[in-house]
């Protein structure tokens, strides 16, 4: 099964566990049990990254469990909780061994902290032995027991106190102990050891690893996971891990062959090696160890990704997440030091960014009465991560950053801010992230200068726009003066006519009497036009005071027109983000009350995801309410597998695949296995496919067969399909039913007739393996991909390509599925990442998605085509927003995940895996509904009066949550 490659068998930086294969340390183990036996109180030492912590979890404690009663192995590094700093006589490192006693226990049957913070350690032994095991011999572990020395080097009475104890509580002959120190702090342990019976004068040294050792802890894990680590390939590599520099006597260094090997070495390269993906082919050879450099840098890399991959999918600035490293998790003096966990962020990281970094193996975290602590996973990190850090600092700071150092070192001058475009560009390039004070002063001093510049651009313009009103204000003016000038030179004219009537009038008058009616007559016409010129000019002067006044009147108007333009706008604007911004303030409220009111807590994020179902809402009600799980897989025996899941069209039932050949068949609503359907396979069922109309039920197994099986009589009809001539790895139906589409590890994909069982088409042979094919919603196009890395489109009425293949750096596509609406495809690859591709114009839509560190084996959209669920080989399945593309939540599923689905309501989300060859069947409660109805329940009442008030203002009170009476 060359697809089919298991978890990585090697654990990278950190310890090996209890229950996890350990090998190469056979003899060790022998010894260092017998030597324990005989001598009862042993000091286990050895230089840092020889693995002593792993022999003391996966060799020790099981080798020992049968003739002990091997208590929970002690850490003595914690600090104090603030709630007993105070009690008189307390001792740190009792009261740290006490706790780490405590974590085996049910929570209800521990011990109070402040009662705890006043017991020494033979009260309590005395307190929690009970008579009937006291004559029981227990062995007490002490691992990295340097830590009595690092954690506080100045309280030397508290140190010697607390071996006082441990001396007492040894003096019983029925206690055994063990002290795991790193040698170098061995002469640290003198001044105290008087009060141990034995002085710690027994002792056992644990070195690094011999080379046949290491070759055996370098091929056995890849054996156990049907994986060939050639003989040439460990050896090569067993060769190059205990490569040393050695000085000559002329100064110059050569590279010679050391006696040993570092474990720690050994398993992050190996590690880094199977995640390459050189175990694909079941064979691990020399060719493939080129992918890995020198051991540094293979731990440099490994950080590196790992640190890249996390700041990639939580959107975050990769910088600070390295400078948290540098500042948080290693001291000024090159050691390990740990952080508090906090209620959402750690020393200013989110908790979220710290559970992917747990995942990656490149931190650890350990409870301590209720409390977390993280570190870096072992020493030897320290010089790798200080190394990668400094060489990515130096060529990854942006122009902000640059400019920011001199601005500051050169007293902060105007000269050297940011302007324009290239301010633009530094916002752009930080986005929202944080930055650190003198970064954040820089910018804001940037941001300050641009508005005064844009305030001095809007006083000119305003300026220049007056000064053109002005210039429009005199055109006008002279326009309405030369129309009245106009008017009072008419007015003139007639004035002058008017007088030359009246002079011939007097003139006619004295010339004859006989003409004096008709000089009255001229005269009096004159008197009228004299008044009619004088009303004119008036008339003039009038019409070009309002012509000045209208002119003004207008602009006035279309001032008031364009701010009222702008008001419509932004309150246009206002109205539709509202419910997004009350949305997004309840959603704060609730972040907040967290830690002080709960119930208010759960109250409000009831409230918010009402108001909206988008990101911020669905993510914060899942915070709140954990997802709850039921697990199917009962029925099968531990070494039965499940490849496969898929439900009914209907939702009642779901169809399983399995190792051992069989499909199981689950009655959805009672969880129960209704029938077990065997196909005859040795090798395995891979995958299940339901008809559109639930009548049939198709699968593909790895004895190169397609069956098709009646639901009703629960029988193949007919005999298999035949045409593969290898595994087959996928079946889908036409969304009509008409045709199945198969697809192999022959290359092959084909079409069968579903009413005849005939092939209808056998496409063009592909360039590798067929893992996956799909069907869009309307049945017009399929989709196939495999171990090509290729994406290919094909019309389905024609059986021709569509474009070119999609590609995401040639990684493996293990699996396809189409958004419900047919416009988005899903891609899960051997990479780890998610791709969402567009199928109108056939391509990649923004940057990939990744949340999980080994490959992606399924995906599948929920029947809205908001939410999209992946399933991982690296124990998880990630519930994504596709909208923003960022991650819900992460459901731990403690399996190799080789599939998932959602039901047809949207409500339940199947995940089906394997743990150690043994079935793990999920199915996780989706139900919003039931998510508001457990925060209810768990808020236990509803808003007060004033609560609503404060949150509500203005709106009728009304209940959250209707099984709980009004709020007082």
């Amino acid at each position: 099964m060359d697809t089919i490659v298991p978890n990585n068998p090697y654990v990278g930086p950190r310890s090996i566990k209890t229950g996890e294969a350990f090998f190469g340390r056979d003899r060790e183990i022998r010894s260092l049990s017998a030597q324990l036996v005989s001598e009862r109180i042993v000091l286990l030492h050895s230089p840092s990254g020889a693995g002593k912590s792993s022999l003391i979890q996966a060799g020790l404690i099981p080798n020992m469990t049968e003739r002990f009663s091997v208590l929970p192995v002690v850490r003595v590094n914690l600090e104090p909780p603030d709630e007993v700093r105070g009690i008189a006589g307390l001792n740190r490192y009792v009261l740290s061994a006490l706790l780490s006693l405590e974590e085996s226990l049910p929570r209800k049957e521990r011990t109070p902290l402040k009662q705890l913070a006043t017991l020494t350690l033979e009260s309590y032994f005395d307190k929690r032995v009970p008579p009937e095991s006291a004559l029981e011999n227990s062995l007490l572990i002490f691992d990295q027991f340097e830590e009595v020395l690092t954690v506080s080097p100045t309280d030397a009475s508290v140190k010697l106190a607390f071996f006082e104890q441990v001396g007492e509580l040894l003096q019983n002959r029925r206690r055994w102990a063990l002290f795991a120190v790193r040698e170098d702090y061995m002469g640290g342990l003198a001044p105290y050891v008087r009060a141990i019976p034995n002085r710690l004068n027994v002792t056992f040294r644990l070195g690094m690893l011999s080379p046949d050792a290491a070759q055996l802890a370098i091929q056995q894990p890849a054996r156990n996971k049907n994986v060939d680590f050639t003989d040439e390939a460990a050896q090569k590599l067993v060769d190059d891990l205990r490569c040393i520099q050695v000085q000559q006597p002329d100064g110059s260094f050569t590279t010679e062959a050391g006696p040993n090997v570092e474990p720690v070495q050994l398993q992050v390269v190996c590690y880094n090696l199977w995640q390459s993906g050189a175990a694909d082919d079941n064979i691990i050879d020399e060719g493939d160890l080129q992918r890995v450099g020198s051991v540094d840098q293979a731990l440099a890399n490994y950080y590196a990704n790992a640190v890249h991959s996390v700041a990639e999918t939580k959107e975050m600035d990769e910088r600070l997440l390295r400078q948290w490293f540098d500042s948080h998790l290693i001291t000024a003096d090159g050691i390990r030091s740990q952080v508090l966990k906090g209620p959402k962020e750690s020393e200013g990281m989110p908790n979220i960014v710290l559970r992917l970094l747990e995942n990656t193996h490149l931190i650890r975290g350990e409870t301590r009465a209720g409390k977390t602590w993280y570190e870096l996973s072992h020493d030897r990190l320290v010089v790798p991560v200080r190394q990668d850090n400094t060489a990515w600092f130096e060529h990854n700071l942006s122009l902000l950053q640059r400019q920011s150092v001199l601005w500051n070192k050169q007293g902060r001058s105007e000269g050297l801010l940011l302007r324009g475009e290239a301010l633009f560009e530094a916002e752009a390039a930080i986005g929202a992230a944080p930055l650190p004070p003198e970064e954040q002063d820089f910018l804001d001093a940037c941001r300050k200068q641009r508005e005064r510049e844009k305030r001095d651009v809007i006083q000119r313009r305003m300026m220049l726009a007056g000064l053109i009103a002005s210039l429009v204000f005199l055109i006008l003016a002279i326009s309405g003066f030369i129309y009245a000038s106009d008017q009072a030179k008419q007015a003139f004219a007639a004035g002058e006519n008017a007088q030359d009537e009246a002079e011939n009038a007097v003139a006619a008058k004295i010339t004859s009497d006989f003409n004096a009616d008709l000089a009255a007559t001229a005269e009096a016409r004159a008197v009228r036009n004299a008044e009619k010129a004088s009303t004119a000019e008036a008339v003039a002067v009038e019409n070009a005071n309002a012509a000045s006044t209208a002119q003004a009147d207008a602009i006035v108007s279309a001032n008031l027109a364009a701010t009222a333009q702008a008001n419509a706008e932004s309150a246009l604007k206002r109205v539709e983000s509202v419910v997004i911004y009350r949305a997004q303030a309840l959603v704060a409220f609730s972040i907040e009350k967290t830690r002080t009111d709960l119930p208010g807590a759960l109250l409000l994020s009831v409230e918010a995801f009402r108001l909206l179902d988008n990101f911020q809402t669905r993510s914060r009600l899942m915070d709140l309410v954990e997802i709850e799980s039921t697990q199917l897989s009962d029925a099968y025996t531990e070494s039965v597998g499940t490849y496969a899941l898929n439900f009914s069209p209907d939702g009642r039932m779901l169809a399983t695949a399995h190792t051992d050949g069989s499909i199981g068949l689950w009655d959805v609503s009672s969880r129960r296995l209704i029938r077990q359907l065997k196909t005859g396979s040795d090798k395995g069922v891979y995958d299940v496919a339901f008809s559109p109309d639930g009548s049939l039920l198709a699968s593909g197994d790895f004895n190169n067969n397609v069956i098709l099986w009646d639901l009703k009589t629960f029988e193949p009809i007919g005999l298999p399909l035949q045409g593969h001539q290898d595994w087959v790895y996928s079946v889908a139906f036409s969304p009509d039913g008409t045709i199945l589409a198969s697809g192999g590890a022959d290359r092959k994909i084909f079409f069968w007739n579903v009413s005849t069982g005939e092939k209808m088409v056998e496409f063009p042979e592909q360039t590798d393996k067929v893992f996956i094919v799909a069907f869009s919603p309307d049945g017009k196009i399929l989709a196939s991909g495999g171990r090509s890395g290729e994406i290919i489109i094909w019309d389905v009425s024609k059986q021709t390509q569509i474009g070119r293949p999609l590609t995401e750096n040639r990684s493996n596509v293990n699996f396809l599925a189409f958004s419900p609406d047919g416009k988005t495809l899903v891609s899960g690859h051997e990479n780890a990442n998610i791709v969402l591709w567009d199928m109108e114009f056939y391509r990649k839509m923004g940057a990939s998605l990744k949340a999980q560190f080994q490959r992606v084996s399924s995906v599948d959209f929920n029947p809205s085509g908001k939410i999209l669920a992946s399933a991982s080989y690296d124990n998880t399945v990630v519930l994504w927003d596709v909208a923003s593309g960022l991650p819900l939540d992460t459901l731990s599923t403690g399996a190799v995940n080789y599939s998932v689905a959602f039901s047809p309501d949207g409500n339940t989300l199947a995940s089906g895996g394997s743990v150690e060859g043994a079935s793990r069947i999920l199915f996780w409660n989706l139900n919003s509904q039931y998510w508001i109805k457990t925060a209810c329940e768990r808020a236990g009442r509803n808003f007060s009066q004033a609560e609503w008030e404060l949150y509500f203002p203005g709106e009728p009170y009304r209940q959250t949550c209707t099984q709980w009476p009004d709020g007082p």
